[in-house]
């Protein structure tokens, strides 16, 4: 590295009592670098929101009327309960086609079970076995896919098996929750008519939510996916990162995750002064400046002041917490720091 000679080396005199250096006319305070493991970020405003998947939207599987609402506004409900019931046509219809084709099936089951003791003793002929077979095999395919459109509707395994034993179709779809969490609203009433994927209620899951903060682009580029941060006694952890700079704040979003649950908080917004683990130096914020497109601070030296490149991972209440080649005994130029910057460009 280049040293600052002609103006300061006959400058550099032994200290006096208060840590200053007499250039001539120009007087350079001292300041020694401090080490932190602490980094203060900042303070941010942040607004907690739930991620798209802690959130549900409960919807009619088919047209019906509404025949019973289970839960109210605001209710948490578990994985599983029941929320709505309905009543369709459209779906008794599906149901008796559904029973049609199991009794057809169940006769051709048992045709098939007549016709194979007959046909080996050449008594029927093997095409009637043979048509009955494909006809059993044709039902039994139609029957299955009935099965699952019926399920996709919204029945339960259980309700089908009570409809093929019983052959009665069952008129009541129930709804679930699709997951823990709270109902944040409930959109219809009860005896209303509703159509098919017509919103019944929405429902947040409250256990897992995000803090979005808008932070400088240049500090939020230095931090990491996976990252550690602490706001106090809360813990976060950088989840995301907005892929775009604001181009009017020249902001990016940060997505926060916090660690454990933070309650139903959704929507709401507070400061918060966060702070990473880090080792930096901490030095007055006029020490460091920039020469030849690099941040640097002035370390002193026998004969000058040596410019030390340095990054600057934040800037705070007029310090600088950096990195780089310092160490505790140094001691870095905290004014002056223009002439400094001057006479090492001259220098070149």
């Amino acid at each position: 590295m280049k040293y600052i000679m002609p103006l300061l080396i006959t400058l550099i005199l032994p200290l006096a009592a208060a840590d200053r250096i007499d250039p001539g006319t120009l007087q350079v305070s001292l300041s020694t670098p401090k080490a932190q493991t602490q980094l203060p970020l900042g303070n941010y405003l942040g607004t907690y929101t739930y991620p798209p998947s802690s959130r549900f939207t409960v919807s009619a599987n088919t047209e019906g009327f509404v025949t019973r609402i289970a839960v109210k506004p605001f209710a948490h409900v578990k994985k599983g309960q029941t929320l709505f019931t309905l009543k369709s046509p459209k779906l008794l219809d599906m149901q008796s086609e559904y029973i049609a084709t199991l009794l057809e099936l169940e006769y051709y089951d048992k045709e098939v079970k007549r016709l194979e003791p007959l046909a080996s003793k050449g008594v029927v002929a093997s095409k009637q076995l043979t048509e009955s077979r494909n006809r059993r095999q044709k039902l039994d395919a139609s029957a299955a896919f009935q099965r699952d459109v019926l399920l996709a509707y919204g029945l339960k395994p259980s309700q089908l098996t009570q409809i093929a034993s019983q052959h009665k179709p069952d008129p009541v779809l129930t709804i679930t929750a699709p997951a823990a969490g709270s109902i944040a609203t409930v959109e219809t009433q009860t005896g209303g008519y509703v159509a098919e994927g017509a919103v019944l209620a929405q429902l947040i899951d409250t256990t897992e939510c995000h803090f979005e903060i808008d932070m400088p682009w240049e500090t939020a580029d230095t931090l990491a996916l996976g990252e550690k941060l602490t706001a106090g006694a809360q813990a976060f952890t950088v989840f995301a990162k907005a892929p775009q700079i604001d181009p009017v704040s020249q902001t990016r979003t940060i997505d926060l995750h916090e660690g454990g649950e933070c309650g139903e908080r959704g929507g709401a917004s507070m400061n918060i002064a966060l702070s990473r683990t880090a080792k930096a130096w901490k030095v007055p914020a006029a020490s460091v400046t920039e020469l030849d497109g690099r941040s640097v601070v002035f370390a002193q030296r026998s004969d000058g002041f040596e410019p030390l490149a340095v990054t600057v991972l934040s800037r705070r209440e007029g310090f600088c917490y950096v990195t780089g080649a310092l160490n505790a005994d140094d001691r870095v130029a905290a004014s002056s720091v223009l002439a400094l910057r001057s006479a090492a460009a001259g220098g070149e």
